[in-house]
């Protein structure tokens, strides 16, 4: 995965794949079957984690 500009993902994908199967195996990738995270104030923190994973 690249970032090029204007808030872009470029994704290096197999020839033979359509763009759903991509978004369903980077929505596999990018969303484990875990539970998030709580602290103490009950915020989760899975969205921190997505931003960090897409930076």
């Amino acid at each position: 995965m690249k970032k090029i500009e204007d808030n872009t993902l470029v994704f290096i994908v197999d020839v033979k794949t359509n763009k759903q199967q991509v978004m369903k195996k980077l929505w596999t990738l990018m969303w484990p079957r875990s539970t998030p995270l709580t602290d103490p104030m009950e915020r989760k923190h899975m969205s921190d984690w997505l931003l960090t994973i897409m930076l």
